[in-house]
């Protein structure tokens, strides 16, 4: 098992190669421990990979897929290598149930632009009919592919995710 970063463009190997369930756990911790900032351009940075595999394993993609990246030719690209491929969407709390109206200011995490808008209960429907619309998006084109995917918060732990959650999910076999 290996863990690879994807910061801008590239691909970072996280914690080298992993053997045996210490290695695995220290690695979990490892993830845990990994301050997630800036863009990644999903699709560029899988493409780049010098070291994919083929035909050898599991590939785990874990993101919000907020992005413009063409992600999926990513995925399309692994599974076209014999990969086994999964996606973890990560999000807020408050991006899959945001809270009740009013005026409020919304910043961009990765450009860190602020926004002020003010949500009305038609917003808000409005914004959960296309968060709705963005998952179903995702598991049709996972379920297409045969890639299992599973949406997680962001407040859930990553070990309580991978291991218990991702047995449950069919995941992690």
């Amino acid at each position: 098992v290996s863990y690879r970063l994807l910061d801008g463009k590239r691909c970072v190997d996280l914690c080298g190669t992993i053997i045996g369930r210490e290695s695995y756990y220290g690695a979990i911790r490892k993830l845990e421990e990994t301050s997630f900032s800036g863009t990644a351009d999903l699709g560029a940075a899988i493409l780049s990979d010098p070291n994919a595999g083929f035909d050898d394993g599991m590939s785990y993609i874990i993101s919000d897929f907020l992005t413009d990246s063409d992600w999926k030719s990513a995925v399309d690209h692994l599974v076209g290598r014999k990969r086994e491929v999964a996606l973890i969407q990560v999000l807020t709390p408050e991006e899959l149930n945001p809270a009740a109206g009013g005026a409020r200011s919304f910043c961009d995490a990765e450009t860190g632009a602020h926004v002020r808008v003010d949500v009305n209960r038609d917003a808000l429907q409005a914004y959960r009919q296309a968060v709705e619309y963005f998952l179903n998006d995702i598991r049709q084109f996972c379920v297409s592919r045969g890639v299992p995917f599973m949406t997680v918060r962001s407040d859930e732990r990553v070990e309580e995710v991978l291991v218990t959650r991702g047995c449950v999910e069919e995941l992690i076999q």
